[in-house]
């Protein structure tokens, strides 16, 4: 049944991206919720999870944090309003060093659907559980660390318009859900978006064999497509260029502006030319300096960025 589980993991839900736009998540420690929502992530990427005061930073998280700084690691996201963690503890984040990201909005709803879009390139699956109630939160964490797809919080009786909008951005097609939780309207809602509902309960049959076939199925063909995949680029890398037709619209911005000054830019430079936030130009260099089109060094405070392949249209 694990091994099931774990083909589960890495071909039903291929489609999965998280690359590492923060170095460290910064939570409340009296209220679960915002942990809930990091803890994923921070499996899917190794990014760890400092639990602090509301109020202010501790003797303990002040050392922990300094000795992490002190290695290079400088992005921090703040998870959560400055009711869940105050402007004092941000500063003092500031003071450190860090460079600082709240991500927020005005409930734990609209929070959790920020992270997701913002911190997740793409998921087509999600956890979406219940926001006024602790009952299945563990439950809701382990299947979203397991699975390494983000958790959003829902209201009973409907979807709100923010996770709406997070899991049509995100392209999710399923999201994991758990007993009686969703009222008929809110199942309606997910339909409306062309979003399955998949209850939890059912995941846990031992003797599906009809999932076990299609998940066979999945393996096979996911092993001739990555096949194909890794030989036609692999191909474009030992030519040196890379075709535009292989870049999203956001990662031609960040490639075309290293272009555009001559091949070599530096990271704080882009937030102005792009319109793009800080985490979400880490996400992307990062992912552009893994396949190998930009080669990234350290410069003082930002990066430099150098462009290593020629772009072919």
């Amino acid at each position: 049944m694990r091994f099931i589980i774990l083909l589960f993991f890495f071909l039903v839900i291929p489609s999965v991206h998280a690359t590492q736009g923060s170095d460290v998540i910064i939570v409340r420690s009296d209220i679960p919720y915002e942990f809930a929502i990091a803890q994923g992530y921070s499996h899917l990427t190794g990014i760890p999870i400092v639990i602090t005061s509301p109020d202010n930073l501790s003797k303990v998280d002040v050392e922990i944090l300094s000795g992490y700084i002190a290695e290079g690691y400088r992005y921090a996201v703040i998870l959560g309003g400055e009711d869940a963690i105050s402007l004092d503890v941000q500063r003092n984040l500031d003071k450190m060093g860090f460079i600082t990201n709240r991500v927020a909005e005005a409930d734990r709803y609209g929070t959790s659907a920020a992270f997701a879009g913002e911190y997740y390139v793409k998921s087509n699956a999600a956890v979406l559980v219940a926001g006024q109630e602790l009952k299945n939160l563990l439950l809701a964490e382990r299947l979203s660390s397991y699975l390494g797809i983000p958790l959003l919080f829902t209201k009973n009786k409907s979807v709100p318009p923010a996770v709406l909008e997070a899991l049509v951005k995100l392209r999710v097609s399923k999201v994991y859900v758990f007993n009686n939780e969703l009222s008929d309207t809110a199942l309606k809602q997910l339909h409306q978006f062309k979003v399955t509902p998949v209850n939890v309960a059912d995941m846990r049959s031992k003797n599906n064999e009809s999932t076990i076939f299609y998940i066979l199925a999945v393996f096979i063909g996911f092993i001739a497509g990555a096949g194909a995949s890794y030989k036609y680029i692999g191909l474009k890398d030992r030519k040196g260029t890379v075709s535009i037709t292989l870049l999203t619209d956001d990662e031609e911005k960040i490639v075309r502006a290293v272009e555009q000054d001559g091949g070599v830019i530096t990271q704080d430079k882009l937030p102005k030319i792009t319109d793009f936030s800080r985490p979400k130009i880490t996400r992307l260099v990062s992912e552009l300096e893994k396949r190998g089109i930009i080669e990234k060094t350290s410069k003082g405070r930002t990066n430099e960025l150098k462009l290593k392949k020629e772009i072919s249209q």
